[in-house]
């Protein structure tokens, strides 16, 4: 719903309020002629209830409308007041999802219900399990609010627009010699950076780092890619794959970690098979 229809579905409400607003004006006049003065008080006091009280039906009104905008396409990647949500048999250990409309359970030490997200921690090259002591290092860091830069974001939505595997890129820029330099880091992962082109997005290709995890596949079949800012060490890397037809996966890193993507990328799939799709 557009907010011109938002307006217009409570503009009776604003109308009604303003009508309400001269009659009460009137009262007021009528009473200060007519109304013996030790009666003014009583008067101002109910007068400030009857505000209080109309403030709070409108105010009720504009969330009922606000409840009625969140709703369709809103909702289907978020759990919604009006959603009759699925029973969780182990609500201690486990989260319910929405995604694409679906339902999904996965376990709470990694998904969370409020925003259909995972995480995991990446450390000395591999992934911590929830359920392992973080080592002294790396609690110091998330103490001091520097989790980030060990942390790696899952981030699922519903998206059923054109999108094509990253590698389709790295062949493209194969094919037009946009590539600068490829260097094979180990076996497995390959760091490639581009010219200055302009690239299909309209901008500049050479602003990333691309590192793919040549032994690996997205569910395309093709080899994953991270794309890496590495100008700056608070930036960030990240991936996008679809892991349904219709849901795409989004995973965002502390560029420190964009040597690691092999095992990101591995940990990642592997967090992403505990989800499992339930009926409503």
């Amino acid at each position: 719903m557009s907010e011109l229809a938002v307006f217009s579905s409570i503009a009776p409400a604003i109308r009604a309020m303003g009508l309400l607003y001269w009659i009460v004006a009137f009262g007021v006049f009528v009473a200060a002629l007519v109304i013996p003065r030790r009666f003014w008080i009583k008067l101002l006091f109910g007068l400030v209830a009857a505000a209080i009280f109309c403030g709070l039906r409108f105010g009720a009104a504009m969330q009922a409308q606000r409840t009625t905008k969140v709703s369709g396409d809103d909702c289907r990647d978020r759990i919604c007041v009006s959603d009759a949500v699925p029973k969780n048999d182990d609500p201690v250990n486990d989260a319910i999802l929405k995604i694409g409309g679906r339902w999904y359970v996965g376990p709470r030490e990694y998904f969370s219900s409020v925003d259909s997200a995972a995480s995991f921690d990446l450390w000395n090259h591999k992934p911590l399990r929830p359920s392992e002591k973080r080592p002294s290092e790396a609690q110091a860091l998330a103490v001091g609010g520097r989790g980030d830069e060990f942390a790696v974001e899952i981030f699922l939505h519903s998206y059923t627009g054109p999108a094509q595997p990253a590698f389709d890129f790295i062949k493209l820029a194969e094919r037009n010699g946009w590539i600068l330099h490829r260097e094979m880091l180990r076996p497995g992962l390959e760091k490639i950076r581009m010219r200055h082109v302009i690239g299909p997005s309209g901008s500049a290709i050479d602003q990333s780092t691309y590192f793919v995890a040549t032994e690996l596949r997205e569910p395309s079949g093709q080899p994953p890619v991270a794309i890496c800012n590495l100008d700056n060490p608070k930036n960030s890397g990240g991936t996008g794959f679809f892991w349904k037809s219709d849901i795409w996966v989004e995973t965002r890193w502390n560029q420190r970690l964009c040597a690691d993507f092999p095992e990101i990328f591995s940990e990642a799939t592997r967090v992403l098979s505990l989800l499992k799709e339930v009926d409503k």
